[in-house]
């Protein structure tokens, strides 16, 4: 039971990515056409190098939370925590306020001017960014210590409800695909608070 139930979060954790990237895509093929495709695409592409860098920062981390969690250095533990977390959610500051200033500079030098820059859709991905710094070291810290189980179905349910809430949504209205990023918010905001709640209640012990 020790080794199948975090495989089994491990495992949900990959599925709940699957639905986020790959099915956010399969509805928003049935609704938009292959332009809009390419843009939602792009932007997501550009927006993702923030959150490459929170995870290069919680990456590192991670292995340093596993030596403090076995070692039982609660003190160390916290203090490293308290600053990655800070410095996560400060670097994704200043990049999202330089994507907010200078993207569209940057993605016509990327992309040289051969797709469309939608400037809501694009902000709209650089706040999901923002939201993701503050949690993900939370998140590093409770798989590091094996107390992912909930996390896990928790990741898994916000997805499917994000992917539901987008569909269903779309069915009755046709929302503008610039706003589509929205309903990344119901994980987003799901998993911050769960995150957020947790590390208070392990970090008091």
């Amino acid at each position: 039971k020790m080794l199948i139930k975090p495989s089994y979060s491990f495992s949900l954790l990959s599925i709940s990515e699957y639905i986020l990237n790959q099915g956010f895509i399969v509805i928003f093929k049935k609704f938009y056409l292959s332009e809009a495709l390419i843009i939602f695409n792009s932007a997501k592409t550009l927006t993702n190098y923030i959150k490459q860098i929170q995870g290069l920062i919680a990456t590192s981390v991670f292995p340093v939370f596993n030596v403090y969690f076995g070692k039982g250095q609660s003190k160390k533990l916290q203090s490293l925590f308290f600053k990655s977390r800070n410095i996560t959610i400060g670097v994704s500051i200043i990049l999202c306020i330089v994507f907010l200033l200078f993207g569209k500079s940057i993605w016509n030098l990327w992309l040289d001017d051969s797709v469309l820059f939608d400037k809501n859709l694009f902000n709209i991905m650089i706040f999901i960014q923002l939201l993701s710094s503050f949690w993900i070291i939370p998140s590093n810290l409770i798989i590091s210590m094996n107390k992912h189980f909930i996390f896990s179905i928790l990741y898994l349910l916000s997805s499917v409800l994000s992917l539901l809430g987008f569909y269903i949504f779309n069915s009755l209205f046709l929302i503008s695909f610039s706003i589509v990023p929205v309903f990344y918010f119901i994980h987003q905001i799901l998993m911050m608070l769960y995150s957020n709640y947790q590390i208070k209640g392990i970090l008091k012990k």
